[in-house]
């Protein structure tokens, strides 16, 4: 409810399930739990499963907040997709067709990947046992 307008009075936590296209609601959820005067750091806690509609809108959330560093802020923003605009067989695609849809059931997962990169991964937050209690990284191939 944090996206939708409303001003919390108590909260220090954050928890982003259902994310959208655009990454300025998903920022707009987080400022509004932040409150002037706050002594408490604001947690927050994103859940993303692998191969899901999810973890493509997220991407999309992370490359678009890159092209808006590239754009207005730094010069030497981190570039953590390939573009596929410059390749005749993609016509002008953005991620092309084929990665838009395509489950990554093998390898590794490129939103840790990504999070590993710019270092906001903490030991242990993206392991299933952390919070499910089975012994499989949520990453893993293996079922």
């Amino acid at each position: 409810a944090g996206g939708l307008g409303l001003n919390f009075v108590g909260a220090n936590v954050v928890i982003l399930f259902d994310p959208t296209w655009n990454p300025a609601n998903d920022l707009q959820a987080i400022d509004r739990a932040y409150r002037i005067g706050q002594c408490k750091d604001v947690k927050v806690f994103r859940l993303i499963s692998l191969g899901t509609v999810e973890e493509l809108m997220y991407l999309r959330q992370v490359y678009k907040q890159q092209l808006h560093c590239v754009v207005v802020g730094s010069e030497n923003a981190k570039r953590y997709f390939e573009a596929v605009q410059g390749s005749k067989e993609h016509q002008g695609e953005l991620f092309g067709i084929h990665n838009l849809f395509k489950l990554r059931t093998q390898g590794s997962c490129l939103t840790k990947d990504i999070l590993e990169r710019e270092g906001r991964v903490e030991a242990g937050v993206m392991t299933a046992t952390t919070w499910l209690k089975e012994e499989t990284p949520l990453c893993s191939s293996e079922k």
